[in-house]
């Protein structure tokens, strides 16, 4: 296992101000957000694995979208530009947070008429209605396969409803 920053506690102790520039910005940032008094006390916190995914991947869509050049231009110059963050922001557009619905006793078949534009009385195939079932009595939350041939996309749309729904992820 490699060592990881959340799990071993004083990992840091004593790094800040050194000459390395990442706990150089990272000092600079706890000084900027006030933060410099809570350190002693986050340093010992032991984050779980999902608490740590989660801020992985936040990590890794921030960087995605601030290293876009058309929404933050390199060489910028603050006070060229004071509301950069707002304006990106709107530009970027992003969609609303994506919900979960109750979908506890709806068959599979009101479940993809209600999400997708399907003719009255169609049906969905039977790797559509078996994935919203194998969703329904999965025993841990996980990832869910699915392998048909028919090359269809819409099992996971209506697995993904389920699945969070299921396990309080809503």
């Amino acid at each position: 296992m490699i060592p990881s920053p959340v799990r071993f506690p004083g990992w840091c102790a004593g790094c800040v101000g050194t000459s390395r520039p990442a706990f150089r910005r990272l000092g600079w940032l706890t000084r900027r957000v006030a933060a410099a008094d809570r350190s002693a006390v986050w340093r010992e916190v032991i984050l779980p694995q999902p608490v740590q995914v989660l801020l992985t991947a936040i990590v890794i869509v921030a960087d995605w979208i601030a290293s876009n050049e058309q929404f933050f231009p390199y060489g910028f110059r603050q006070e060229d530009a004071p509301d950069r963050l707002q304006q990106a922001w709107e530009e970027r557009d992003l969609p609303t947070p994506w919900r979960t619905v109750d979908t506890a006793g709806v068959d599979a078949a009101r479940l993809f008429a209600r999400r997708f534009a399907m003719p009255a009385g169609s049906q969905p195939y039977p790797v559509q209605a078996a994935v919203v079932e194998q969703a329904r009595v999965m025993p841990l939350p996980g990832l869910l396969i699915v392998e048909a041939s028919m090359g269809d996309r819409l099992p996971a749309p209506r697995a993904r409803g389920v699945i969070p729904m299921r396990f309080g992820r809503h």
